[in-house]
């Protein structure tokens, strides 16, 4: 059984997803911005690492985006709009902690190759 596109829905034999807004996914986008700014500042990195962190965490944020729609779709149809609206938050929150998390670590080896250069 396949699913189907119809603008802001998805439908899947009588079940029928629909994206009303912008939800974590949006903030997440932001959020990792703003982290990436926060980090090239708060570690000293350099022009190159910050461009970097930028981009690597838009990427992250990005493809986690991607994992966090998927599950929740998979979630509403295979067991229903209550789990889908008790898991909606946590699978967001999860997300976002992967995304930090590796934001973070990113940031930290671009902090220490700078330091070790530095030394040299």
């Amino acid at each position: 059984m396949g699913c189907k596109l119809s603008g802001s829905a998805l439908m899947m034999g009588d079940e029928v997803l629909e994206v009303n807004e912008g939800c974590t996914g949006i903030r997440s986008f932001q959020t990792s911005l703003m982290l990436s700014l926060f980090l090239g500042e708060f570690l000293f990195l350099g022009l190159f690492s910050r461009i970097v962190t930028i981009i690597l965490g838009i990427v992250l944020a990005g493809a986690l985006n991607v994992v966090r729609t998927v599950t929740l779709t998979k979630i509403y149809f295979d067991f229903g709009p209550e789990s889908f609206d008790r898991f909606h938050d946590l699978v967001g929150y999860i997300a976002f902690v992967f995304s930090a998390a590796g934001l973070f670590g990113v940031a930290i080896v671009f902090a220490r190759i700078e330091r070790l250069f530095k030394q040299i």
